[in-house]
């Protein structure tokens, strides 16, 4: 029980909006501490006190509250979010962290990453799974190299309201978005730049598959802070084979693609590409570029590859990265951050 509530006043001061207040976890636990509370404060028991029935009808519609949220999914507290699933059990979905996404809400779990997606985007979800699914390689080489920074698809769970959707998340992987806060709003550009090789590495993976993934953001990208490694594993639901009709893409795909990308609706290797352009400028903190394209902190050359357009092909393109990169940095060395996943997340360790 989160608190003791021993008066009738106490618990008519607790809002029928903020049922977590009185109580907490599963459906089982919850009926517990109502019978609990309502020995307690029944009106028989209580004979003689003021507002003795007015709290005792507040215990009963909180109590209602507190079930409607689990029957809708959205019962989250102390970092575990339950859901009830379409045949009824109790399905526990712990976090550390969360965060919003257009289709729903995205969960960093100790070795997880999961999504919680709304029903409406129930295709669209088959469709990411279909992708995990027939993730290939073309040798071991590869499947080692690229394995761990690709989704992993660990559990499905069909809930009344949303699809889960957990996939394995490796050791020191956070959220590039997490990272950013964590840095005030932006990267220093020598980090921006391990990102954007990541990321021109995972393009031509994608080339290779003759896939588009259309919603690279830092929602949808995972790096290590300390090793680098950059993992795209949020996003997948609109992949879409090059030269087939999009089904669907994010609003900040859409938003903010040159006119002419989009045209003829058909999925072109240069959306990803663009979007990467994107993603690093995100890094920087400032999407448009506006702000610093004029200033000393970012060097030139990065400036001009962040703003120009892609080449033909991802391997053309990663190319130009790296000529772009080493004008910008000087010889490849590893810079470290010195930022772990502990620091961005720091229940991480408890």
């Amino acid at each position: 029980m989160i608190m003791e509530h021993t008066s009738p006043e106490a618990l008519l001061a607790v809002p029928l909006d903020q049922p977590e207040r009185i109580f907490s976890g599963s459906p089982q636990d919850i009926r517990a501490q109502w019978r609990a509370l309502a020995l307690r404060h029944h009106p028989d028991c209580n004979p003689g006190t003021v507002n003795a029935q007015a709290a005792f009808r507040h215990l009963l519609a909180l109590k209602k509250a507190a079930e409607a949220r689990i029957k809708a999914g959205a019962w989250t507290r102390n970092g575990e979010r339950l859901l009830t699933t379409r045949d009824g059990r109790c399905f526990r979905l712990r976090f550390i962290s969360r965060r919003p996404f257009e289709l729903g809400e995205s969960y960093i779990g100790r070795s997880t990453l999961a999504f919680a997606i709304e029903g409406a985007a129930q295709r669209l979800v088959e469709r990411g799974i279909e992708h995990f699914r027939s993730i290939g390689f073309a040798d071991a080489a590869m499947q080692r190299q690229l394995a761990p920074l690709l989704p992993r698809l660990r559990a499905t769970t069909e809930a009344e309201d949303c699809t889960v959707v957990v996939l394995h998340r490796a050791p020191g992987l956070v959220l590039l978005a997490d990272l950013i806060a964590h840095g005030g709003g932006h990267l220093d550009p020598r980090h921006v730049a391990w990102v954007v090789s990541g990321l021109e590495n995972l393009a031509c993976y994608l080339g290779t598959r003759g896939l588009v993934h259309g919603a690279i953001s830092p929602d949808t990208v995972l790096v290590d802070p300390v090793t680098h490694r950059v993992a795209l594993l949020g996003g997948w639901w609109y992949a879409t084979p090059f030269g087939a009709r999009l089904m669907a893409l994010p609003t900040r795909t859409i938003r903010v693609l040159p006119r002419g990308l989009l045209d003829n609706g058909r999925a072109r290797e240069a959306i990803d590409l663009e979007l990467i352009r994107l993603t690093a400028r995100e890094c920087l903190g400032d999407a448009t570029g506006t702000r610093w394209h004029r200033g000393g902190v970012v060097p030139s050359p990065l400036k001009s590859w962040m703003l120009s357009p892609p080449l033909a092909s991802a391997s053309e393109d990663y190319a130009a990265w790296e000529e772009a990169r080493e004008a910008a940095f000087g010889p490849r060395r590893f810079t470290e951050t010195g930022v772990s996943a502990g620091d961005v997340y720091p229940n991480l360790e408890q």
